[in-house]
Formats: C-alpha cells, structure tokens, sequence
C-alpha cells in the first residue's frame, strides 16, 4: 500500500532556478572593481552560472581598457559588490572596441564569497543541489510531499547540531528526464539548513556543514555532486551571506550506488553516522581519501575506467582498512600484504570475504586455484594491470569488471559499517532494478 503523501509541507523556495537543464541562471548584476599590478578599475559586472559541459560562474564586465589590456594581466583581481571578496581572476576572453569593451571572468580557484565576516549571525541557510537523482520515499513512512498534483521527495537529515531539509523541486522530474537524455547540469534540489537546536551561527560553521553535505549527497549518488549558491538569513529573512564558491563536481552520468531511489529515507539513517565519521579523529583522513577515491573510480567505464577504476578501489580499500585496523587496535604481521590487510579489515567488521555468487568468472578463476577470496582476487588482479607478470589462468580483462564492481561494493560496505548505517541497501551486485533493496547487515 503506497503511502500517504503530505499536502501541507512548506516548500523551500530557490533564489536560482531553470526550467531546463544545461543553461545559464543569472546571478545578479553589481559595481566590480577590476585590480590590476598597475590600476584599480572601477565598472559594472553581470554574474551568471554556466551549466553546459561543466558548472563554472563567468562574470562579463564592462570596462576601459585606458591604453592596454586587462586581460593579459597575471596578477588579476576582482571584487564584485559592495560586500564582495577580492579574489583571483582570469580572463577567459575579451571584446576590445574605440576605448572601452567587455572582458569575462573566470574565478581563479574555488572561493567566490560575498559576505565572510566572522561577527555576521545566521538563522537559517538555503543551498542549490545540481545533477541529484529524482528520489521518493516509498520503502518507509514517507516524508515525501504533494505540490500541484505532483509527488516531490522530501527527506530531514538530523544529527546532534543540524537539520536540513532536502526538497525535490517542481521541475525536478522533467530536468532529470532531459540530464538523462543529454547530460549536462542542472539544479534538481534544493535544501534548508538550520541548528538543530535553532541558535544562530558562523559563516564559517555554515560553511563547514555545506562540505559535510555535498560529501554525505555524492556517497550517495555514487558520485561528486555540487552544492552552490548558499544563501544565509539572519531571524527576520534578510540575506546576509552568499557564497557561488565552485565545488568539486561531476555532470551527469549513471553510476551504482548503494542509495535506492525509491527509499529516500535511508538518506536519513546514513546521514548522522557519516558525519561523525568524517570527523573521527582516527578515521576521517583515511575516510575522506577513500570516498574520494571510490567517487573517481565509480564511473561505468568513463574517466579511469574499469581497469583504472580497480586500481584506484585497491588504493582506497588498503588506506582505508589499515586506518579501521589501527583504530580497533588489531596487528599484523609486518610483511602483511594488501589483501591480508584488507581480509583482516573486513573480518573485524564483519564484511564477509568470500566471493560473491554474482562474480562468476571469478568464481572460476578461483575453482582454478587463482585466488582465494574477494580481498586477494581484488589485489593480484590490480597487480597483474600494474605490474604484468601473467600468472593468472586466464586473459586479464574477462575478470576486471567484476572485480572491479567487488572493491566498489567493499568501499561502499565498509563506509556505511563505519557510519553504524541500519537500514535498508541497494547491492550493487545483486540488484536487478530500481527499489530493490536488502537488509544491510
């Protein structure tokens, strides 16, 4: 029986919105200051998101150029806005005519902040989500909520300092259709962080819950996905802060994860435990390094590719054991190679090391005396692609997608076990569909 959807949850309005994907929003338009190693230029400047081939913000500014060229100036700086930030730019071209023209910029590097002082007060905070899947919350007591005749999934992430609201939006089911179609970017979501305890804080705490989200929201998807446009309110509603900071991110792409779209919810098990994870004294470097790792290497065949991909899942499966190992206080013998690591790694937290009925050239390769478990398969084929010594029975690349997709299963596995994650889970093994879940133990 489907369960009944809310019709009186508020909507979360965005300050940043298309109804299409790949295009461009514009951001607003401000007094720049244009500084370079000779003058300070004072104009005007137009900001706009681009969301074609990759997410980027370009300011175009109307300049004088007063006898030579902007443009080709290394030391390039710019504010935008009364409360804007003097940062780094770089000109990506320019339009020259008579004694004025147009040159656009890029920001050169990541920080893009109208309002950082450390004595601004913030209430509550909205940020935009790009290129997250249409989920609901069907596999639960839903959350989910009814706008205009239409479903948007809807779930609360709480820990012991925040809440955040995560809102599908109205146009979220038709701009996903056309990122599946074509590509790109887009924004598909946007949320509303508060304390939990609704005080008032920092920029700087706001900042450091965003980077906990845009990391918990790619675990999930399977891949980088970007959190801009963060807008903060003091109690009455009026903006205090933005950020349009460029977030590392990847476009659109299907990819495996253990998150099933059709049980949002379990967003809200994962959510406490991954944070408390991410800033574990003993775990959180070895943590970061093997989601980092997991999110390059989770890309069906694209980017590093399969073969690239298991190369990259050993690295962060070996970090990320000998960090569970030396927590938990467990010692190896000092020759211990990767696979014994790993093995030793699995077994404290009770990850089941056999080969997977799923994986059956392997399970071949294994009747045939080329590898004992999950652990030494993933480990002597990343040595073979490294270091070719062909000591296996058979050509490499039968066996590699699979294990491959077995050390992406182990990343995911050993993440959420960190994490205390109870719940329910999409086995990137054993799932055929969408909403086919198990319990995770």
């Amino acid at each position: 029986m489907m369960n009944k959807v809310p019709a009186n949850v508020p909507r979360i309005i965005p300050k940043y919105v298309a109804a299409t994907a790949n295009t461009a929003i514009d951001l607003g338009t401000a007094p720049v200051e244009l500084r370079t190693s000779r003058a300070t230029v004072t104009s005007f400047g137009k900001a706009r998101l681009e969301l074609t081939d990759k997410e980027r913000v370009v300011v175009e500014v109307d300049t004088t150029f007063d006898g030579y060229t902007i443009a080709d100036d290394p030391d390039l700086k710019m504010k935008f806005g009364a409360r804007g930030q003097v940062i780094p730019v770089i000109a990506t071209k320019s339009q020259i005519s008579g004694h004025g023209g147009k040159v656009w910029l890029l920001v050169n590097g990541s920080a893009f902040t109208q309002v950082r002082d450390g004595r601004v007060r913030l209430s509550s905070a909205i940020v935009h989500i790009l290129n997250f899947p249409e989920f609901y919350c069907l596999g639960g007591s839903t959350s989910d909520f009814q706008h205009a005749n239409r479903r948007l999934g809807r779930v609360v992430f709480r820990n012991s300092d925040w809440d955040i609201e995560l809102q599908a939006l109205p146009s979220t089911h038709a701009i996903v259709e056309q990122l599946k179609s074509k590509g790109g970017n887009a924004i598909t979501h946007v949320a509303r962080i508060i304390r939990a305890d609704r005080r008032v804080f920092t920029c700087k705490q706001l900042e450091m819950i965003i980077h906990d989200l845009q990391r918990f929201l790619s675990f999930a998807r399977g891949s980088w996905t970007s959190v801009f446009g963060t807008v903060g309110y003091d109690r009455n509603g009026n903006e205090l802060y933005e950020d349009w900071s460029q977030r590392i991110a990847t476009p659109w792409q299907v990819c495996r994860s253990w998150f099933d779209i059709h049980h949002g919810e379990t967003l809200c098990a994962a959510f406490p435990g991954f944070v408390r994870l991410m800033h574990d004294p003993l775990l959180a470097k070895a943590g970061y390094a093997a989601l980092h790792w997991y999110l390059r290497s989770n890309r069906a065949g694209e980017g590093p590719g399969v073969d690239g991909g298991l190369i990259l899942s050993q690295a962060a499966l070996e970090g990320l054991s000998m960090s569970v190992l030396s927590k938990a206080g467990v010692t190896l013998p000092r020759k211990a190679n990767a696979a014994e690591r790993i093995r030793a790694a699995c077994q404290h937290l009770k990850i089941r090391v056999e080969i997977p009925a799923f994986c059956k050239t392997m399970r071949l390769w294994h009747r045939q005396g080329a590898f004992s478990d999950g652990p030494e398969a993933i480990t002597r084929l990343r040595n073979e692609l490294v270091h070719p010594k062909r000591l296996l029975p058979r050509k490499i690349p039968s066996a590699v997608p699979e294990a491959s997709k077995l050390a992406q299963w182990y990343i995911e596995v050993m993440l959420l076990k960190l994490c205390g994650y109870q719940g329910v889970y999409s086995h990137r093994l054993a799932a055929k569909w969408v909403g086919q879940v198990q319990p995770f133990r």
